[in-house]
């Protein structure tokens, strides 16, 4: 209807996670003008969480108080989700481009939770899924090699 002009008419429900702190990947982030891709940031807790947001596509994200604009290189926000409350951010810029987007939060930060929406326009109607976030594991283990010239040489 035209009174609920702007909000998605479905739902969707999403797994419990972990809180998240330190740093966050997202790659891929597609955002045209049928599609859409948004950021939740949760912050339960009694404190307020700053959180530093990176687009390599140069657009800064947008909130419902600030709107997103065009730079060249990769851009960095800050957005401090308020204690007790949600903040929702539209990622990337309209356009054919696919962006990465990384997420950090300062060492110690009050806990902070987040989750996707990824909405798009339809012929038939508008279509929504969503999804917690979890940690990107920055480390990576690998197993011990050693140098074998044999190798090289079929049969041996």
């Amino acid at each position: 209807s035209a009174a609920g002009a702007g909000n998605l008419p479905d739902f969707s429900y999403g797994a419990g996670t972990t809180p998240f702190a330190g740093t966050l990947v997202l790659a891929g982030v597609a955002h045209t003008a049928a599609l859409s891709t948004l950021l939740q940031l949760a912050a339960p807790g009694d404190s307020d969480v700053v959180v530093a947001l990176t687009t390599t596509t140069g657009a800064v994200p947008a909130t419902a108080k600030t709107p997103g604009v065009r730079a060249r290189a990769p851009t960095t926000v800050r957005i401090t989700v308020t204690a007790g409350t949600l903040v929702q951010v539209s990622l990337g810029p309209v356009g054919a481009a696919l962006s990465t987007v990384v997420v950090q939060t300062a060492k110690g930060a009050a806990p902070l939770y987040l989750g996707w929406v990824l909405a798009q326009t339809a012929p038939h109607g508008p279509l929504v899924t969503s999804g917690p976030l979890p940690q990107t594991p920055l480390t990576l283990v690998l197993p011990a090699v050693s140098a074998d010239p044999a190798v090289g040489y079929p049969g041996h």
